[in-house]
């Protein structure tokens, strides 16, 4: 259960200010007021966000059976359960909110939240509807229901959940780019853009969204844009090593290939353990001629990632360029340990075979291509060739 979709109780509402509600001014309030539980339920949401739902339980265990205890602190006490992996005592819990409260959403919220670990999708979608009809605007329920409608299939549901809870609050950014999500796995992409663009505009500042953006605009095939794009979202922050990644990408999709491979240099001077970032650049290099850096780059992507088959065929293919179809063959044989179907390792191991006038290989490396895709023309014209002298 991920943190930012439970529901989280108000501020408490007692004598505490809440610009002073750090953990120390908490604590003496309850050594002061054992019975506060305006402050223990505080406490336990500072605890809660710093991760330490085993320091909640004790915390909050006294007042449960107390015949008014508040929603808000069986809420906290059922979540800080659930973190630990106790679904029993949670659902216990949020069973007691609901017995004395049936029409409270966020109990049934996190009663949502209970049924999705259980993978009850139905019984999930049910309750996030009752919590989101007790509250239309119930800002975990909307989402939630939007997720779960995401698991069954249901893309369209989803949407219009979303878009209905925006017509509501159209100021809840989180919804609004989950509704992108959305429409990009629906295939609308473009009017995924259009609201990844309102984001953009309403908040500036957000690397991430300008980076979702880019992401929209590479499915289009829209490389300026995306380059606009991610430029952008390095330029608010620097440090989100996908949209250097990304816009690299981008600037070689566009025909940039000095300006991508600076890109990618610059992002490997940040992070140089990043195997997929080398196993391009040696890509663009060996494409330009420069088998040297390139092959010490595939080497490097390689050494990071042992399973990075792509790393492997590029290489070999760098080989064969340098006239070495044995050291070729050696590459492309370490990529199918890796992958044993990877169609393209057996493809070109069927042409590498072919050159070395090994005939037979080379026709059984093709039909397993053609096993993985009837339809791969390049495979199809291969075997062609092969057979009469197979």
């Amino acid at each position: 259960m991920k943190r930012h979709h439970v529901t989280r109780p108000h501020p408490p509402q007692a004598y505490l200010d809440p610009d002073s509600l750090s953990e120390e001014v908490l604590r003496e309030a309850l050594e002061r007021e054992p019975g506060d539980v305006e402050a223990a339920i505080a406490l336990s949401d500072l605890l809660l966000d710093e991760g330490r739902p085993e320091d909640v339980i004790p915390l909050l265990e006294s007042f449960v059976e107390h015949p008014e205890v508040p929603g808000d602190a069986l809420n906290n006490l059922a979540f800080a359960h659930f973190q630990l992996g106790e679904l029993v005592r949670a659902t216990t819990l949020i069973a007691q909110r609901l017995h004395a409260a049936p029409q409270d959403s966020d109990a049934l919220n996190n009663l949502g939240l209970l049924r999705e670990q259980r993978h009850d999708w139905p019984g999930a979608a049910e309750a996030y509807r009752e919590s989101a009809r007790h509250d239309p605007d119930h800002p975990y329920a909307v989402a939630n229901l939007a997720r779960v409608y995401e698991r069954m299939g249901d893309l369209e549901a989803a949407a219009d959940v979303l878009r209905r809870g925006l017509e509501v609050r159209p100021e809840m950014t989180e919804w609004r780019a989950q509704l992108a999500q959305v429409l990009i796995s629906s295939g609308d992409v473009k009017l995924a853009i259009l609201e990844l663009r309102r984001l953009v505009r309403d908040d500036p500042e957000d690397a991430n969204t300008h980076g979702a953006l880019g992401m929209a605009y590479r499915r289009q095939a829209e490389w300026g844009p995306a380059i606009a794009a991610f430029e952008q979202a390095l330029e608010v922050d620097p440090e989100v090593q996908s949209a250097w990644f990304y816009l690299a990408m981008s600037l070689a999709d566009q025909g940039q290939a000095d300006a991508a491979i600076a890109t990618y240099r610059n992002l490997l001077a940040r992070w140089p353990q990043d195997a997929e970032a080398h196993n391009n650049l040696g890509f663009l290099l060996s494409r330009r001629g420069d088998y040297a850096e390139a092959i010490w780059e595939f080497q490097q992507a390689i050494r990071l990632d042992p399973d990075l088959v792509m790393a492997y065929l590029n290489l070999g293919d760098v080989l064969r360029r340098k006239g070495d179809p044995e050291a070729a063959i050696a590459q492309h044989e370490r990529a199918l340990e890796r992958n044993p179907d990877h169609p393209a390792a057996h493809y070109n191991l069927a042409l590498l075979y072919e050159e070395t006038g090994r005939i037979d290989k080379a026709i059984a490396h093709c039909r397993h291509c053609l096993s993985q895709d009837l339809s791969d023309g390049s495979a199809q014209a291969l075997m062609r060739r092969l057979r009469p002298r197979g």
